[in-house]
């Protein structure tokens, strides 16, 4: 059984980057807000391996949840900073290949900046860091194995970029409505091994109540 992955200090870097924005957003003039959420996630790796051509990843589904400090720098800009727990699940299949499934959990601190093209729409660009939380279950025949990420050679971090779509539906003077699409770019190979790549190709569904604070 592999070992108990830790934080890595990149995470705590985005973390400490969202507590200076919260103290720089003090003295602007526009509250800033506090959003609980639920996310659908679809997980489909791009995937290339030089020894099978025919190697190929399927998408699997999860839900997770999270946090977000949204902090208003002017009118139509406004920055927001999440800490998202997931589970991600894919499978590996192709050629004679057993299909291999992948379940694991992660946690994820993505920052977007979100310009507002109107009072109810905003399109958003942004990055995001992700680390792995304990081991991760794969399974083969029905038979699943508990395993650690160096014990099959993946990477237990990841970053990349994110774009996302918002639309807003006030509730009352204090409290929103919010529905967000978000896509993951993963920059990262995850395959410590010298026979391909594995870059994350992620897309999320968050529907969530924001507070103004």
């Amino acid at each position: 059984m592999g070992k108990m992955n830790t934080v890595s200090p990149y995470s705590y870097f985005l973390i400490y980057f969202g507590i200076f924005l919260s103290v720089f957003c003090e003295s602007i003039a526009y509250p800033m807000e506090l959003m609980e959420f639920l996310t659908l996630g679809s997980s489909a790796p791009s995937i290339q391996n030089n020894l099978d051509s025919s190697l190929k990843t399927q998408s699997g589904f999860s839900i997770g949840g999270g946090i977000s400090l949204v902090f208003r720098m002017t009118e139509h800009l406004d920055v927001e900073t999440t800490i998202l727990y997931l589970p991600r699940n894919y499978s590996k299949t192709g050629g004679s290949r057993l299909q291999t499934s992948y379940s694991l959990a992660v946690l994820q601190y993505p920052v977007v900046t979100r310009y507002w093209l109107s009072e109810n729409f905003a399109l958003g660009l942004g990055a995001y860091y992700s680390t792995g939380l304990g081991n991760l279950t794969l399974t083969q025949n029905s038979q699943p194995q508990v395993l650690g990420y160096n014990d099959i050679l993946l990477t237990a971090w990841d970053l990349g970029l994110t774009a996302s779509a918002q639309y807003l539906s006030p509730l009352n003077e204090n409290m929103n409505l919010i529905g967000q699409a978000r896509f993951l770019f993963g920059l990262t190979n995850s395959d410590q091994t010298e026979n391909g790549s594995l870059s994350t190709r992620d897309l999320q569904l968050w529907f969530g109540i924001g507070f103004k604070l």
